[in-house]
């Protein structure tokens, strides 16, 4: 197994693509038209269709830190629809539960698995529903390449 892409390589990757397809995209449907999977390190992309057109997608890379001091690999989860957002994705974090209402709708912020290469779609939308709500909202997440 090869090791993982950089993560500030990733990171500029996303960051080039989102600006490209922003420059000539409506806003609403940008997420549907902008796609991942192609780059190295990805482990899992998920569209989140929100009522009223809103459209997300987030995708989810295994990446190295080149730090010298501190080499290490982790989880970017880059967010993107109206904005983009690539965060350093913390599987514990997230609050995980042991079962899902069965008629639960998409925004209860329920998560089965946190795994990004297990996750589904109920789940992806339970972990975008927990980070807009308190304590994960306040929390300094982003990826800051330096």
């Amino acid at each position: 197994m090869s090791a993982p892409p950089s993560a500030y390589a990733t990171w500029q990757a996303v960051k080039s693509r989102y600006e490209q397809v922003a420059e000539g995209d409506e806003v609403g449907v940008m997420a549907r038209h902008l796609s991942y999977e192609d780059l190295p390190g990805h482990i899992a992309s998920h569209e989140l269709d929100f009522a009223g057109g809103n459209v997300w997608g987030l995708s989810f890379f295994h990446v190295r830190d080149d730090n010298p001091d501190d080499p290490a690999e982790f989880t970017m989860l880059a967010i993107f629809g109206e904005e983009l957002a690539v965060l350093v994705y913390h599987a514990a974090y997230f609050k995980v539960s042991d079962h899902r209402d069965e008629d639960a709708e998409c925004d209860c912020g329920v998560m089965l698995c946190a795994d990004p290469a297990e996750m589904n779609e109920m789940d992806v939308f339970g972990l975008f529903y927990q980070l807009g709500q308190p304590p994960l909202r306040n929390m300094p997440f982003d990826y800051i390449p330096w």
